[in-house]
């Protein structure tokens, strides 16, 4: 079964969809507390599926959809925020997910590992401007 079609996955981002929405103008510092504690409560609910008797390979797949979910809610905010400051953006990006986070085996307390993909002759001011926001 994909991970897709499993109740904890929904959950996940229907909690996400709740918790992870923010009025424009919410700087990114207020907007840190509601991250943090959208990963406490999932992080919990997934410890309770633990517990209960959850298999691990479910649990592991699910801990990497809830950093799924805060990755691209970060990564989407920065491209808005770039975009409304300095314009287009100066190439196309992408967030690639590798270790066990890529194979989505995400532990507690394991390491996440992402990597930008873009194209390699990208310089100059536009993309140092959009590494600080990322940053």
């Amino acid at each position: 079964m994909p991970i897709q079609d499993n109740s904890i996955f929904r959950r996940l981002h229907k909690h996400a969809q709740k918790r992870l929405v923010f009025d424009p103008g919410v700087s990114r510092n207020q907007q840190l507390p509601a991250y943090k504690r959208y990963i406490q409560l999932e992080n919990e609910m997934l410890k309770r599926h633990h517990q209960q008797g959850e298999s691990g390979l479910k649990l592991c797949q699910a801990r990497s959809a809830m950093v799924d979910v805060v990755i691209e809610n970060l990564f989407l905010a920065a491209l808005d925020l770039y975009t409304t400051e300095h314009g287009a953006l100066p190439c196309k990006m992408a967030v690639l997910a590798t270790g066990g986070y890529g194979r989505c085996e995400l532990n507690p307390h394991s390491d996440i590992d992402i990597m930008f993909l873009y194209p390699e002759k990208i310089t100059g001011k536009n993309f140092d401007k959009f590494q600080e926001v990322l940053a």
